[in-house]
């Protein structure tokens, strides 16, 4: 039930505490009368707590850096898809204001051949369609135009031809610098 170690003769437990020999821990030392509750450490005991205490603590930082990189790569993941989420948030809203913007364009276009002039309230309108107000169209009805000599009306329609051709093309020009905005 002795030990006999390299610093001290008695027992020694697992973290180097030495009880005395014929002592027990709250008893009396005979020998010099004082009350010694508190036992002595042993350098090996010392060390291997150390030892021990130092592991674990290895061990938990390790954990913990594991641990803060898999919440990392969870915070970047997060923030990439909340971001693609943001491009296509800007880019569905980019799509229905070119939509809404060729809507008004085909209605006051529509308008303009139906009645032969602007629609009510088409300020706006006039001004988002201002492109179409040239078109070579002098705002005679479609009744008028069939009374014109089959030379004038081929002519008339080459002409309109031509000018749906530069509308388009000032029409996709004009929504290229509206998707640009």
């Amino acid at each position: 039930m002795e030990d006999q170690s390299a610093f001290g003769v008695g027992s020694v437990d697992g973290y180097g505490k030495q009880a005395q020999q014929g002592q027990n821990l709250g008893e009396e030392n005979p020998t010099d009368g004082s009350n010694t509750k508190d036992p002595f450490y042993t350098m090996p005991g010392v060390l291997h707590f150390l030892q021990t205490e130092w592991s674990k603590f290895e061990m938990e930082r390790s954990q913990w850096e594991v641990e803060r990189a898999e919440l990392q790569a969870r915070i970047a993941f997060l923030q990439g898809e909340r971001k693609g989420q943001e491009n296509l948030k800007h880019d569905l809203v980019r799509r229905i204001k070119m939509l809404e913007f060729a809507l008004r364009q085909e209605r006051a276009k529509f308008h303009r051949l139906k009645f032969g002039s602007e629609p009510p309230g088409g300020a706006a309108i006039a001004a988002a369609t201002a492109g179409d107000a040239t078109d070579g169209d002098s705002g005679a009805s479609p009744a008028v135009s069939q009374l014109l000599d089959p030379e004038e009306l081929l002519r008339e329609t080459s002409t309109q031809t031509a000018a749906t051709k530069a509308k388009a093309k000032d029409g996709r020009q004009l929504i290229r610098q509206y998707l640009q905005v």
